[in-house]
Formats: C-alpha cells, structure tokens, sequence
C-alpha cells in the first residue's frame, strides 16, 4: 500500500468529512481540488478515517499483522514448552510464570 505525507492524510480526512464520508464523492472532491496530486483511491478515503478513528492515526502500521502473528506463535510455542516440562501446570500457576 503506497502511504501519503501527514499533509496529504489531512487533506484526505478532510474532503472526506467534507463529503459526509462519501468515499466516491470524496475521490471527485480530491482530484478536482488537487489535480496534481497522487490520487487515493476510495477505499483508501474510509481506511484512513477508520484507523484515525481506531488508533489516533492515520499511518498505517507496517507489518503489524505480521507482528501480531509471530508474538502469537512466540506466546503458542512457549506454552507448549511449559506444558512439556510440567504435564501437571494448572492455569494460575501457569499465568504466574507468564507475568
């Protein structure tokens, strides 16, 4: 996904609410108001309003799918191996090794 400067993020978010969130609208609005621009397609219109919305910003996260899968698989594989050294591990014991 091509990313676009803070500038560009706000002139999205902008003609976005000036469109009364209307993706199509909004991709018309920017293109007529900014025509030598890069021009964000219309999904890219509601994903930045949402992650402003979500998260406080509106960079996208590289990779931060991939994160979350690798922590995922670090946290699966570090309780198989407590499993293995303890058959016996309860789940508060357990939680108590994780902290």
């Amino acid at each position: 996904m091509a990313q676009f400067t803070p500038l560009e993020y706000g002139r999205i978010i902008f003609i976005y609410g000036f469109c009364n969130g209307n993706g199509e609208e909004a991709a018309r609005e920017y293109h007529r108001r900014f025509p030598e621009s890069r021009q964000p397609s219309v999904k890219v219109f509601a994903n930045t309003y949402r992650r402003l919305c979500e998260t406080g910003s509106t960079i996208p996260k590289n990779n931060g799918g991939l994160q979350a899968a690798l922590e995922n698989l670090a946290n699966e594989i570090a309780i198989i191996h407590a499993v293995e050294n303890d058959p016996e591990i309860n789940y508060p014991n357990f939680s108590k090794m994780c902290h």
